[in-house]
């Protein structure tokens, strides 16, 4: 457990690092139980120094524990020092742990988060909408600001996307296409712009300067157990309709932005081979870190583009990939240097031969 923190002997906090939500991940990972995990973190963390974020993954860690009284009692000791109070998180674990609350404990709470202004945060526990109407008010001026920021949120971001459409940014564009569908998952307007990008940068992929190819692998968003779940019942719920060929390529590229590689090859391999198609699952296969299945069909990609140049330098990209990704990093590094030496302006290549070196040490 302490080489996750190791940088807490140079005196950086566990905030400094990375969220600690998946710092809690990883301690899970290690098959340490959740009463070690929870001891381990009361032992290790100084909340003052932990972002808002980082706080309220804490405190989502314990009540999801069962930490109730834990939670509790660290959180009533931070009253006056923390700059951001989680309320609903000590109402919550204060309500779960103690099976009479005094009228006098819920004004305090109340007043507490009213003097910070924070009464929109008290409202997200339903514990004290009995006691004093202004919890539900506060609720609902939560969920009508929360959908006014969003709307607006939406708004700038498709503003972003014509910028980008209209000056070829691909990259850039994916990019933003890709949070506004984590932002809104169902929308069929938005599925269909991510599909029509990825055919433009696999149809396209001969006249891209190679010095804006962005062929490298995405690093796959860490999801939650909730979302792993509901995923996997999209994916089972979207395999009885496999038959009907409309549909699974619209499947494929949902699964592609929600980072969920397998789900979507699972559809794409409905589809007819075709060039786009190809370079699709090349990179679908990399993001799933099915090194040998894309050195498989790589030579399947380089004779389907055996007349475009610039396109078989891209499948000697997915290549040294693959090869690192199986642990051939020499293997891939010679690649590579072949590549640069033909090329000395790919910078794609450039920059994954720096991140191998890097890897070796």
């Amino acid at each position: 457990m302490t080489q996750l923190w190791q940088n807490k002997r140079v005196e950086k906090s566990p905030s400094q690092l990375e969220p600690l939500e998946l710092q809690i991940q990883a301690l899970l990972k290690q098959k340490i139980t959740p009463d070690g995990v929870a001891d381990f973190l009361l032992k290790n963390l100084i909340l003052e120094d932990l972002s808002f974020s980082d706080l309220r993954a804490l405190c989502q860690f314990f009540l999801n524990g069962g930490f109730y009284s834990s939670l509790k009692d660290l959180l009533a000791k931070k009253i006056k020092t923390l700059q951001h109070f989680p309320w609903a998180y000590l109402t919550e674990s204060l309500f779960q742990s103690t099976s009479l609350i005094e009228p006098e404990i819920k004004a305090a709470l109340i007043a507490g988060a009213q003097m910070e202004s924070a009464l929109p945060e008290l409202s997200q526990s339903h514990a004290l909408d009995h006691f004093d109407d202004r919890i539900e008010a506060a609720r609902l001026l939560r969920k009508i600001n929360r959908k006014a920021a969003l709307l607006k949120l939406r708004s700038d971001l498709s503003e972003q996307l014509e910028i980008h459409r209209s000056q070829g940014m691909m990259a850039q564009e994916e990019i933003v296409l890709l949070r506004l569908l984590r932002l809104f998952p169902g929308d069929t307007e938005l599925l269909k712009s991510y599909s029509l990008l990825k055919e433009r940068v696999a149809l396209d992929f001969v006249s891209r300067k190679p010095q804006k190819s962005k062929i490298q692998m995405r690093p796959q968003i860490q999801k939650s157990a909730d979302e792993i779940r509901l995923l996997s019942q999209i994916t089972e719920s979207q395999k009885k309709n496999l038959s009907a060929d409309f549909l699974n390529s619209d499947y494929a590229i949902a699964h592609l932005a929600w980072d969920n590689p397998e789900s979507a090859l699972l559809f794409l391999e409905q589809e007819p081979e075709t060039r786009s198609s190809l370079a699709l699952r090349a990179e679908l296969l990399l993001l799933a870190q099915r090194h040998l299945d894309l050195l498989e069909l790589l030579p399947r990609f380089e004779s389907s583009f055996a007349n475009e140049p610039d396109a078989l330098l891209g499948a000697l990209l997915f290549r040294a990939q693959a090869l690192h990704g199986l642990g051939q990093t020499y293997s891939a590094m010679e690649i590579l240097e072949s590549l640069i030496q033909a090329r000395p302006d790919f910078r794609g290549a450039a920059s994954l031969l720096a991140e191998m070196k890097e890897s070796l040490g």
